[in-house]
């Protein structure tokens, strides 16, 4: 349940700004085409360091790299919330990112080595099902959050879960002892292949801009 907690968390981040994000513009001072990458400047680092988060947890152990990339996560929700201007907000968003990186397949680790045969089958599943019921629940939590309390809110709401979370883990999921650790981090891949989704991504919204007609 509290591994489930968190990576609805983390794929709920990646579509609750939608919804804010005009509301989020106007207060920050941003432009159209700025205003999207507060979405961007969270899924670059969260999709390009999968990977390499995955490695960190089949050297260091995934319990240890959940509770890492949860506190990581959490910390940036927390400052995120009180961010003032695109710079603070676009680098909060980033280090989200990581942190969702480092969680993620740290949680996907620690159920597959607790579940085996039928049971693990039925965890993939419901693992699956979170998220898949994150990104569609994204939408609307953050249309609510953004009617009520403001666009803020869909930050801070992640820290009272990341610290629940965070406090009770150590007591349902045992560390598991590193066996194996084979070969070393491939630091200059993670960084490549961030900086490739990056550089991608902004190619194509730049030439999106520069299609559209002058007013």
């Amino acid at each position: 349940m509290l591994l489930a907690a968190a990576q609805f968390m983390l794929i709920l981040d990646v579509t609750v700004l939608n919804v804010a994000l005009p509301q989020l513009g106007a207060e920050l001072g941003l432009e159209r085409a700025l205003s999207g990458w507060a979405i961007t400047a969270y899924v670059i680092p969260f999709g390009g360091l999968l990977l390499f988060g995955g490695r960190l947890a089949d050297l260091f152990g995934s319990r240890r790299m959940f509770l890492i990339g949860l506190t990581l996560f959490t910390a940036a929700s927390f400052f995120a919330g009180f961010a003032d201007n695109a710079s603070s907000l676009f680098a909060t968003r980033a280090v989200q990112g990581v942190g969702a990186a480092l969680l993620s397949p740290a949680a996907l680790a620690t159920v597959t080595s607790r579940f085996t045969g039928a049971d693990r089958h039925r965890a993939l599943a419901a693992w699956g099902a979170v998220g898949a019921v994150g990104a569609a629940v994204g939408v609307l939590i953050g249309g609510i959050l953004t009617d009520g309390p403001g666009w803020r809110w869909i930050f801070f709401i992640n820290v009272p879960v990341g610290v629940v979370v965070a406090v009770l883990l150590p007591f349902v999921v045992r560390a598991v002892p590193v066996l194996r650790r084979g070969r070393g981090l491939d630091i200059l891949g993670a960084f490549l292949v961030t900086s490739a989704s990056g550089s991608l991504i902004y190619g194509i919204t730049s030439i999106g801009d520069g299609a559209r007609p002058a007013r």
